[in-house]
């Protein structure tokens, strides 16, 4: 394993023949915090999750560094090739020690440096990326098809990460009646809330969250109607 990075379809090692300073990790992000100083009151009031009920983050920033394997390119032809591709561009990011998952944000070439006597260089990528990291995979429940009232589906999310995501949900063929879907997920305090869908099309509720922030909590996704209905998210962790 060369512990290698994939920029975009690039991969550092593969493409560019360089290889990392040390196994490349992608910094964690700062927690966004809210604390409120009181006069007279030990300590402060923590407001940091009154609006969403748990932790956000800012964006991921740090640097990674390789160094420039000889005999293979001139200096100034892969650097030039590596900015083209590169610097200031907005791309998806992924190591090769976490195969299952992508980052996305931006990239740029911080530095590029040699030895004394020129026989060996460096060169830096600072980056700048969403708090979380990306599966791969999307997860699909479906097709599922009901024909009737009285036909319910409930979808467990086990497929669900430590990002809140609001699901899409694709719905065909729908009946008279309609599809109703109706989410709970008591980590959020979300009980009982349904939207009814009349219509083919795709929807997001963004007032649907599913997430996972602790092993006991149970969100789902309740589907009862007429119609064939598909829902589609992208698991996120930290």
């Amino acid at each position: 394993m060369y512990h290698s990075v994939t920029f975009g379809s690039k991969n550092s090692y593969t493409d560019w023949h360089l290889v990392p300073d040390g196994r490349p990790v992608i910094a964690m992000p700062e927690v966004k915090t809210n604390y409120v100083e009181v006069p007279g009151l030990n300590g402060v009031i923590d407001l940091s999750e009154t609006l969403t009920k748990y932790p956000t983050y800012g964006n991921r920033t740090g640097d990674l560094t390789f160094h420039v394997l000889n005999g293979y390119r001139p200096w100034q032809e892969l650097y030039q090739e590596i900015a083209n591709y590169v610097h200031g561009k907005r791309i998806n990011l992924s190591l090769e020690d976490d195969p299952d998952y992508y980052y996305n944000g931006r990239v740029s070439i911080s530095e590029w440096t040699s030895n004394n006597d020129g026989t060996w260089s460096d060169i830096s990528f600072s980056y700048e990326l969403d708090p979380y990291k990306y599966a791969k995979t999307e997860y699909s429940s479906g097709p599922v098809t009901f024909n009737s009232n009285s036909t319910t589906y409930t979808y467990t999310t086990d497929q669900v990460g430590r990002m809140p995501v609001s699901p899409t949900i694709t719905v065909s063929g729908v009946g008279t009646s309609g599809i109703t879907v109706v989410c709970n997920n008591p980590e959020l305090g979300i009980s009982n809330r349904s939207r009814k869908i009349t219509t083919n099309s795709t929807f997001t509720f963004y007032d649907m969250l599913l997430s996972k922030m602790n092993t006991s909590n149970n969100c789902r996704l309740t589907v009862s109607g007429q119609g064939t209905v598909t829902i589609r998210f992208r698991r996120g962790e930290l």
